[in-house]
């Protein structure tokens, strides 16, 4: 799990898998470090009666077992189930215990897809962003249950996670949906913004007037892209080569710090990449 973990409580010689990380589970401990990094992936089937069996059969935690399991017969809130194993092995602390809690309720009132866009979100957020962008496709084939507003800002969501990957027309088909659903001007702006990035000039100047854009609004958006891919990363990333280019007087030596920068941005693409 990336770190050692010290288990006080029993072990377990047969692991509880965790499907959606593709995660074996070996201890209370590690139940307890699996929830409090990942409890925007938990939903109500996290209170599973597979779960309770491997706690009261591999770790022997029978008087555990048996207050979980009547918690499932009671339909009682995840909180709750959440809250019983986190303080019985003590491996997190009141604090931790607590913020834990408070996120789990901020999505227990909420409706099934707002949860499920709440965790899509999160997904985003650290990263893991083809993993989000199925999870907002999934919503958004399930969309009869969907608000036009909720629809419109998973469509916005997951434009900007195709941005992350570089498919603007894609991205760009997704702000439009955003903004006919939730008329948002935010998504408004990034579709056009997308059409600009994408290079479609002329497309931007037929969207722009179709949304009533002012001129003055339009050329507010194009310089904004400007400073985006001249005056930002885009010179930054120039000036570096100039910098390696002055340092290196060597051609083989300039070409390997070329080479070793690329190699970096693969990297970098292929981790943002990774489900």
């Amino acid at each position: 799990m990336g770190e050692l973990i010290l288990a006080k409580t029993p072990v377990a010689a047969n692991p509880y898998y965790i499907e959606e990380l593709s995660l074996n589970i070996y201890s209370l401990e590690e139940l307890s470090y699996y929830v409090y990094h990942n409890v925007w992936l938990l939903s109500a089937d996290f209170m599973s009666v597979s779960l309770v069996g491997w706690i009261d059969r591999e770790l022997s935690l029978h008087s555990l077992a048996e207050t979980l399991d009547k918690m499932i017969s009671d339909s009682a809130p995840l909180s709750l189930f959440v809250s019983e194993i986190l303080t019985f092995d003590g491996y997190l602390t009141k604090g931790e215990i607590r913020d834990t809690l408070s996120i789990i309720n901020s999505f227990e009132n909420k409706s099934e897809a707002e949860c499920k866009k709440l965790r899509a979100d999160r997904l985003f957020e650290s990263g893991r962003v083809v993993s989000s962008i199925f999870e907002y496709q999934s919503l958004l084939e399930s969309r009869e249950n969907l608000s036009a507003a909720l629809c419109g800002d998973i469509y916005h969501n997951l434009g900007t996670a195709l941005t992350r990957l570089f498919f603007m027309k894609e991205a760009s088909d997704c702000f439009r949906n955003a903004y006919e659903a939730n008329r948002n001007r935010e998504s408004l702006n990034a579709y056009l913004l997308s059409l600009l990035l994408s290079g479609d000039e002329d497309r931007f100047s037929h969207e722009s007037k179709k949304y009533l854009l002012s001129d003055e609004e339009m050329a507010k958006l194009q310089s904004k892209v400007f400073n985006l891919t001249y005056e930002g990363r885009s010179k930054e990333f120039s000036e570096r080569l100039d910098r390696l280019k002055a340092d290196n007087s060597e051609s083989d030596a300039y070409n390997d710090e070329l080479l070793n920068i690329i190699k970096g941005a693969e990297e970098e693409y292929r981790k943002i990449c990774r489900l």
